[in-house]
């Protein structure tokens, strides 16, 4: 990475996940070239890569970027508790993708758009990387009335399943909708339904009901839980009764997305940002 590093000669390098890219951070601290983490998933709750650094010495580490480009206010102040807020910095950028995809428009296919519309109600279910579907996912599908449509979303690395999997009819999986862009496909839902997929969060963006099933999911969206933003599913019944109470709410009150000037940072950064101290760490 050094030899690579001095003949590109850049400024900065960007990547998602630190964690895979330490020999190559480690690089750019030597040369004095800045890293920085763009956040890609939850990083707030159970999540030891961006938790539990309690034991970093005041110096930092040398395989740690030096900036963490976070979605907003809840992941900034979790980096700056976690790191320290010194040599591992955290700086709000918003959620670029989504703002992408909401600035830009799109649709999903209309042949998908209808199969969705044939039912009065449809939930997306955001799988994850399970191994086997969850056993509540089942009990919940089983217990839905026939004019509920569940919309399964694999994950990129996850197991790919069957309606029958589900044990029901009223499934839909297909490749359209495991490669549509997000935010055309929540335009067509009433909700969302995961152990605790970031798909809530992109669907609480647009103003669709998020509902999590998990204890690690609970954990990680306690916040929102407990503001009633997103909503705890324990059994169908729960989910049921929170579905028909929310509803109404569906599109509204939008909560608005970060909104940053992003070329600015990006020239501040490049302009008035440095790389930790690159002695061996």
């Amino acid at each position: 990475y050094v030899q690579l590093l001095k003949k590109l000669n850049p400024k900065v390098v960007f990547f998602p996940a630190f964690h895979y890219y330490g020999p190559l951070i480690s690089a750019a601290r030597s040369l004095g070239i800045i890293s920085v983490d763009i956040q890609h998933g939850i990083q707030v709750g159970y999540n030891p890569l961006y938790n539990d650094w309690s034991e970093m010495p005041p110096e930092g580490y040398a395989a740690l970027p030096d900036y963490f480009f976070v979605w907003g206010e809840k992941e900034r102040a979790n980096i700056e508790k976690v790191f320290g807020g010194h040599r591992h910095r955290p700086v709000v950028i918003g959620n670029l993708w989504l703002r992408k995809q909401l600035r830009e428009g799109g649709e999903i296919p209309e042949s998908l758009a209808s199969r969705i519309r044939s039912r009065r109600h449809a939930v997306l279910l955001a799988m994850q990387s399970q191994t086997e579907i969850p056993e509540l996912f089942r009990e919940i599908i089983k217990a839905s009335p026939p004019d509920f449509l569940w919309v399964v979303r694999h994950h990129p690395k996850g197991k790919k399943y069957k309606p029958s999997d589900f044990g029901s009819s009223n499934v839909l999986i297909a490749p359209e909708v495991d490669h549509a862009l997000l935010i055309p496909l929540l335009k067509h839902v009433d909700a969302t339904l995961s152990e605790g997929s970031t798909v809530a969060v992109e669907g609480h963006s647009m103003g669709v009901p998020a509902f999590i099933t998990s204890e690690t999911g609970r954990e990680n969206y306690r916040d929102e839980i407990s503001q009633g933003d997103f909503y705890y599913v324990e059994d169908p019944k729960s989910f049921f009764d929170q579905f028909a109470a929310h509803q109404e709410e569906r599109g509204a009150n939008t909560p608005s997305l970060v909104e940053v000037d992003v070329a600015a940072v990006l020239r501040d950064l490049v302009r008035n940002g440095k790389a930790l101290e690159s002695e061996a760490l």
